[in-house]
């Protein structure tokens, strides 16, 4: 199953910039993977930034056509993103 995140940018504004967006401004959930052996501290790898921490994303998997979000922790209210119908590339 392909991994995708979307950057938390309202506690981490330093990663505004690395968040892609469709043209309608919407984040594009990214293709990334999970990489513990390399940096225990940045497992989530892959888009602009290379590595991020688990806390700094918000993970999603494909369902059909549907965007579904994986909660791993509770410190943000959900968030209900309006999502880009695709993935980045």
């Amino acid at each position: 199953m392909q991994l995708y995140a979307v950057i938390n940018t309202e506690n981490n504004p330093q990663y505004a910039n690395q968040q892609p967006h469709d043209d309608q401004g919407r984040p594009t959930p990214f293709p990334i993977h999970l990489d513990f052996d390399t940096d225990p501290a940045y497992p989530v790898c892959g888009g602009t930034g290379g590595q991020y921490k688990l806390f700094d994303v918000d993970l999603y998997y494909r369902a059909g056509s549907e965007w579904r979000q994986i909660n791993l922790h509770t410190r943000y209210d959900n968030r209900d993103y309006k999502l880009s119908d695709e993935p980045a590339r």
